[in-house]
């Protein structure tokens, strides 16, 4: 996976928030057409950026994204339960306006696909190493320290600020997504597949689990 550019004022190349690819952009002045002496009107807080790849524009006011209201990041796995990709859609449409707040969404998501999973969603190293012993790789414990920057309260003196770093944000939606892929995801794949075996082929299956057992 590519590396996130963020969209910034008057920077010539980071993803565009319409196609998500990271392209070059053209700003100009936005004009508006108005009646009077002065019919093309530039407001001077205005400018638009217009991505070399989709054609689409980004509207900028005094300096920051002001549409469109959105981030081209990650999509939701395809898996995600609905009570946590409506945090992480909610984090998309934010991230764009602060990515603190992002992360603070996807902080919940996180806890509710714990909640969805069996888990009592309140610890999150807990439930995480919890996830680990059901099979999602070790390395995502090593996550837990980009979640943590991103709790309830304010960040404390010398902790890594969310704001400072919107990379934390983004590493979040990945979070998200391979929790859900890894305890979600491959499971169903993985049943389905044993559903297409024949009837005798599961009944051999089923009747050597039961010897080792």
């Amino acid at each position: 996976m590519n590396k996130y550019v963020e969209p910034k004022f008057n920077a010539e190349k980071f993803n565009c928030p319409w196609c998500g690819a990271c392209s070059h952009h053209r700003w100009s002045w936005m004009t508006l057409n108005r009646s009077g002496l002065n019919p093309h009107f530039t407001p001077p807080q205005y400018k638009v950026a217009i991505c070399d790849l989709c054609s689409d524009i980004s509207i900028w006011c005094n300096e920051k994204l002001a549409y469109p209201a959105g981030v081209s990041v990650a999509e939701a796995a395809a898996e995600m339960p609905p009570e946590v990709r409506a945090d992480f859609d909610e984090a998309l449409k934010t991230f764009s306006y602060s990515s603190r707040a992002s992360a603070a969404l996807l902080r919940l998501s996180i806890q509710n696909l714990c909640t969805h999973l069996g888990l009592p969603g309140k610890n999150l190293n807990e439930d995480i190493g919890a996830l680990v012993e059901r099979g999602l790789p070790d390395t995502i414990r090593q996550s837990l320290d980009v979640v943590r920057v991103v709790g309830n309260n304010q960040v404390h003196p010398g902790v890594l600020d969310v704001r400072d770093n919107p990379e934390i944000a983004l590493s979040l939606f990945g979070l998200v997504n391979i929790i859900t892929e890894y305890m979600i995801s491959n499971p169903k794949r993985i049943q389905a597949l044993h559903d297409k075996l024949p009837v005798g082929a599961q009944e051999q299956i089923l009747n050597r689990d039961k010897a080792v057992k």
